[in-house]
């Protein structure tokens, strides 16, 4: 038996993720995992996205009246054009000009170098003398003149006129960081795209024109659009941009605020950031722009350079938030009713593939198989190791495996509750003897004491993959920190 809503909530009704990616125009057969993770995230970041919103004070559409425009008159004004004129001073001024003596009381103003001439030739000095060719300088003082200009111009002024039509364009920017370390092994890749899409739902319900723009180094292409069919379109785009490169903000913020005052006047444009990254900053590119800035992961180690880069950000932003890697699992976190739509999803499809084999492929089959067990799973996940499962958590597992042995070619392995059940029982210790006799069946199969290999040491596994990602994250973070004193 289907395992359903509860009695106050039906199926059309629960907020759920699938009834939620609908309204992007997306299906769940259309997704993966890792993009349902985002979709998740989106329905999850209300909090975070909808305090953006404010409201903005405007006109009725249906006023009108008179209101005072500045228009050309019939006037005609010349332009006065200021000139300079340079008279001859005796004191020293910064402009100057080279001329010979007249007599000898300009002796005393003579350049260095002729009074050099005098000690080493002092013929042709007495000469140059004589005919008045030594050389001094002759100082310009610059003086303020006026004429009249060839151009001329009507005055404006004031006058009463029409009011204009209420301006009620707004804008929803995102810029959208997609360098490598946003596909971080903490699922910062996820919870950035996921608050692109909430943003960005948020900005179509409000009727505001819909960008996106990604960035590492270089700063992507334009993407725009608007309605329903705009929104999904930039869904599609977000959940597929692949990673990779560097972190540079300046040069998106300076595109984002162009493209907005390129569209022509406005009444509103908000631009959202969202990065993991800090990098130089130089000078602040919005002015009328209304900045929300989103930085993703654990900033410990960061320098002294990037907290003053951090500093500067949220000086520049309207409002900043950081999102450590704690607040990820949250975000991330499916709900109850996220769980009976996967299963629920499922079975219908496995209903309409028994009946008709062609209206429902295998590999449908098997995402939403993959969907379901994806959601079940991460809804297990912040029960924690010292706190019991839900009473239904054994119910919806036995129902997604009596849906997976369902599923054609074999269908998918089921679930089992030995994660939550406790730690793997040791193997009994074989003797010397018997230990040897193993170890030379596992050399030579074919003999009688052949048996199967030892299994892996699981938890030993997962602490070593751990530490690597965290290695790997800090050797990239020390990278990057390199790159970026290399480029000042």
């Amino acid at each position: 038996m289907f395992i359903g809503s509860p009695p106050h909530a039906t199926p059309a009704t629960a907020a759920d993720v699938f009834v939620y990616m609908r309204q992007f125009g997306l299906e769940p057969d259309e997704v993966t995992v890792e993009q349902l993770a985002m979709f998740v995230v989106a329905r999850n970041a209300g909090p975070y996205v909808e305090p953006l919103e404010r409201a903005v004070a405007s006109r009725s559409g249906g006023q009108s009246g008179q209101s005072l425009a500045e228009r050309e008159l019939d006037e005609v004004i010349q332009h006065t054009a200021h000139q300079y004129l340079f008279q001859q001073t005796q004191l020293p001024a910064d402009e100057m000009e080279v001329g010979t003596i007249d007599g000898v009381e300009d002796l005393p103003r003579l350049f260095p170098t002729q009074w050099l001439m005098e000690e080493i030739q002092p013929t042709l000095f007495y000469h140059k003398l004589a005919e008045r060719e030594l050389l001094t300088p002759v100082w310009q003082q610059p003086s303020a003149g006026y004429r009249d200009a060839h151009e001329s111009a009507k005055a404006r002024g004031l006058v009463d006129d029409d009011a204009p039509p209420d301006i009620t364009r707004q804008h929803a920017y995102v810029l959208l960081d997609v360098s490598g370390t946003m596909n971080d092994h903490d699922r910062r890749g996820p919870v950035a795209r996921g608050l692109a899409l909430a943003f960005l739902r948020h900005g179509q319900r409000g009727r505001r024109r819909l960008h996106l723009r990604s960035f590492t180094d270089h700063v992507g292409p334009l993407h725009t659009g608007g309605g329903k069919r705009g929104l999904g379109a930039l869904a599609r785009r977000i959940i597929s941009i692949p990673n990779g490169g560097q972190t540079r903000i300046q040069g998106a913020l300076e595109h984002a605020v162009r493209d907005v005052r390129g569209s022509g006047p406005c009444r509103r444009a908000d631009i959202m950031l969202i990065t993991d990254g800090i990098s130089r900053l130089t000078r602040k590119p919005h002015c009328g722009e209304i900045l929300h800035t989103f930085i993703l992961g654990d900033l410990a180690d960061a320098t002294e350079e990037e907290t003053a880069t951090i500093a500067k950000l949220r000086d520049w932003s309207d409002s900043f938030e950081r999102l450590s890697q704690r607040r990820f699992a949250k975000l991330l976190a499916p709900k109850r009713e996220d769980v009976q739509a996967g299963i629920r999803t499922l079975q219908e499809a496995l209903n309409r593939h028994r009946a008709d084999p062609n209206a429902v492929t295998p590999r449908t089959l098997k995402r939403l198989h993959e969907h379901a067990d994806y959601l079940l799973k991460q809804w297990q996940r912040p029960i924690g190791r010292y706190h019991s499962a839900p009473d239904d958590t054994s119910a919806f597992e036995q129902e997604l495996n009596a849906s997976g042995r369902q599923l054609p070619s074999g269908g998918a392995t089921e679930r089992t509750t030995a994660s939550r059940a406790g730690p793997v029982p040791r193997r009994p210790r074989l003797s010397t003897r018997r230990h040897k006799a193993a170890r030379r069946g596992s050399r030579h199969p074919g003999r009688r004491h052949a048996t199967a290999p030892a299994p892996p040491n699981l938890p030993l596994l997962r602490g070593l993959l751990s530490f690597l990602r965290r290695a790997g994250a800090s050797v990239l973070r020390a990278a990057k920190r390199v790159a970026a004193r290399l480029r000042r």
